[in-house]
């Protein structure tokens, strides 16, 4: 996977304001629309584990690092979304959706492009808001998640047709890896739920392949 084929989520982000009316699984990955920019199909290797923090999700990228999400009740996991994430959930009650992809550091050894996670960030940042009509960066910060640097933005968005949405869009750097992990909501509710949001990118751990 190369970093040009990172989600671009276009037109189907907004039918996220129809998500909460949901009621099953093959009308929600009906809102699912392809992106021009997916350029490869990824198999993405998840599992669930439930403890009493809630559920934790795990995803596999191809050179076996595993890594996990902990997200209250009431998200699962999901197909469709995104054909490269490594990780794909939702919560139709509360009309969201996250997903997560990783990239090995090396993959980007003889670029000029990507020499740093804020590179990193400015990269995948402007290809996710490019999608949109109009976009604004509302909060941006500096995170510390565990051992590993993170950057994270609120990103308000409109389509053409004057929908809008939210995005909580952090890049993680590990030894060996950055990540993307996007949350999407609809305006009414992003706010109220945002702790909630960023609790979840907060829980991110990561762990390398045993050799």
């Amino acid at each position: 996977m190369t970093i040009f084929s990172f989600i671009l989520m276009g037109g189907y982000i907004f039918m996220l304001n129809k998500l909460s009316k949901v009621q099953n699984k093959s009308s929600f990955n009906s809102f699912h629309q392809e992106s021009p920019y997916i350029q490869e199909n990824h198999q993405s290797t998840t599992s669930l584990e439930i403890n009493t923090k809630g559920h934790i999700f795990h995803g596999s990228l191809k050179d076996k690092t595993t890594f996990s999400l902990t997200t209250p009740e009431g998200w699962e996991e999901k197909t469709g979304l995104n054909k490269v994430a490594e990780l794909q959930i939702a919560n139709i009650s509360k009309g969201s959706l996250a997903i997560v992809i990783g990239e090995r550091k090396s993959t980007f050894a003889n670029s000029n492009l990507i020499k740093s996670l804020g590179d990193y960030s400015e990269f995948t940042r402007g290809r996710l808001v490019d999608a949109y009509q109009t976009h604004e960066i509302k909060n941006s910060s500096i995170l510390k998640l565990g051992n590993n640097s993170a950057l994270q933005y609120e990103i308000h968005v409109t389509s053409e047709n004057g929908d809008g949405a939210n995005h909580l869009f952090t890049v993680i750097e590990t030894p060996e890896h950055y990540y993307q992990i996007l949350i999407s909501a609809p305006e009414s509710g992003f706010e109220k739920n945002l702790p909630m949001f960023k609790s979840i990118v907060a829980s991110f751990e990561e762990k390398s392949p045993v050799l």
